[in-house]
């Protein structure tokens, strides 16, 4: 499980380093899936964070059962428009 919390910054590199972790996991072979819908306050007592530090995501990471695929793209002509919408 990777904890990503921050302490006096700006959200913006924050959210950096959730990428960052997700792709390094995945380079490991990870699967890996982002949850922020938790109890903060409980999960931060069971970590034992410090105050002013704030947690703002958890990551569990694991070996994936099997090899998943990604959806299928759109055409680039469906969503870029020309001259007119």
């Amino acid at each position: 499980m990777l904890c990503i919390f921050f302490h006096n910054q700006n959200i913006r590199p924050v959210v950096y380093k959730i990428n960052y972790q997700c792709n390094a996991a995945h380079a490991l072979g990870l699967g890996t899936v982002v949850v922020g819908w938790f109890d903060h306050d409980k999960a931060a007592d069971i970590l034992g964070l410090p105050g002013g530090y704030e947690l703002v995501s958890l990551i569990p990471a694991g070996y994936p059962d099997q090899k998943g695929s990604s959806p299928k793209r759109r055409e680039i002509k469906d969503f870029i428009h020309e001259n007119i919408f």
